[in-house]
């Protein structure tokens, strides 16, 4: 996930970022400097998690990824580590065993694991280096599923690919994988997209939230549990401005700053404060949420930014992924006392979070076992504090 343009604004001045330094605009009044472009250069302005692996980009166009590493690394090892052949990059993704980045030009380029063909260069064959997506030039946004990888088309439509077996592709062939970007059926006015686990959900220029794939616990929001070949309007959001996709459940902000879930709420993913009933298809309120301003969900847990930027999560919490200095599951949200920064993005894992923090470093908790907090040594126990990632 990118970092928020004003965050970019803070960092820079009166400033446009290039991904490669920043220009000055015409006529701007310059502040007082924050810092020199060299120092500048390091600072992330994008991060990603998968289950158990991170990356970032930085502002001098480079990408880092750490963690636990099937080749999504990109230079096939288990350290913090720059993607090589990779420049430009405003965004990056990461998933089980694969990840994707974003350059300044809409080109996207994946590695690692490529079953299914979720690399999206046409084969089946796994590679350990970037490479481009195939016919994939005007994108602005990539993510990525267990199994399959889309990206936002400047025009609005949305382009997938990898494995379909739970119609998580969206293009009317229903349940063949496909190692090439496909269309998604009937979206041309999406705004935003987010991966989950064998399904994919867009926000619409309308607040609407459309969502296509695997449903049997209503992850897709539509009031039944049926799995979809193409969108189908997620019940009741018609004023949302961000969301995210997670194992088994999702979550939009509202036009109001609060947050409404949906899908498994085992373990109390959805934040209701009950973990009864077992799961929703429909979306229902996440309590004690009325600041939020950017939004992840994991494989079992969700955080929020809120105003302030303070952070708050909710759901499984047994490698206190959670923040709260405790190992117990919540089901409505609790604030991350691991975190004392201002965070303006935060990304869940599987078993660890991340944010990003103002000025620009990456701060990370919870279980360490695969390398995932990208602070050097692997531990097994999960943080009690956040620990900032050895980014350059």
């Amino acid at each position: 996930m990118k970092r928020p343009e004003w965050v970019l604004l803070m960092l820079c001045g009166a400033v446009v970022s290039t991904g490669l330094g920043c220009v000055v605009e015409e006529d701007a009044e310059v502040p007082e400097p924050v810092g020199s472009v060299q120092e500048l250069l390091s600072v992330a302005v994008a991060l990603d998690m998968g289950p158990y692996n991170g990356c970032v980009a930085l502002t001098d166009g480079t990408a880092y990824c750490w963690g636990n590493n099937a080749g999504e690394l990109g230079d096939g090892t288990t350290s913090p580590v720059q993607v090589a052949g990779l420049t430009n990059i405003v965004d990056v993704a990461g998933a089980y065993a694969h990840s994707c980045a974003l350059d300044s030009a809409g080109t996207v380029y994946c590695w690692g694991s490529n079953g299914y063909g979720k690399l999206g260069d046409g084969t089946r064959t796994a590679h350990y280096t970037a490479a481009a997506v195939t016919g994939v030039s005007n994108a602005v946004d990539v993510v990525t599923g267990s199994e399959h990888s889309c990206a936002l088309l400047s025009s609005g439509s949305v382009t997938c690919w990898g494995q379909d077996l739970h119609l998580q592709l969206g293009d009317l062939n229903n349940a063949t994988d496909s190692p090439s970007p496909v269309t998604v059926s009937g979206l041309t006015d999406a705004v935003a997209i987010s991966a989950g686990n064998q399904y994919t959900c867009a926000l619409r220029s309308t607040g609407g939230v459309s969502c296509w794939g695997e449903n049997f616990i209503g992850q897709l929001g539509d009031g039944t549990t049926t799995k979809r070949s193409t969108p189908v309007s997620v019940t009741g959001i018609t004023d949302a401005v961000a969301l995210a996709a997670g194992g088994q459940h999702a979550c939009a902000i509202l036009s109001d700053s609060t947050v409404k879930c949906w899908g498994s709420n085992s373990q109390g993913k959805l934040g209701t404060g009950s973990t009864t009933p077992t799961h929703s298809t429909t979306p229902v309120s996440v309590s004690g949420i009325s600041d939020a301003v950017q939004i992840s969900a994991g494989i079992s847990h969700t955080c929020v930014v809120r105003t302030g930027g303070a952070v708050s999560c909710w759901g499984v919490n047994g490698n206190r992924q959670l923040g709260d200095g405790s190992v117990t599951n919540r089901s409505s949200p609790a604030a991350v006392s691991a975190l004392s920064d201002s965070a303006t993005v935060v990304q869940a894992g599987a078993v660890s979070t991340c944010a990003l923090v103002s000025g620009g470093s990456v701060k990370c908790w919870g279980s360490d076992l695969d390398g995932q907090l990208g602070d050097g040594p692997t531990v097994s126990s999960g943080s009690l504090t956040a620990v900032t990632v050895a980014l350059p």
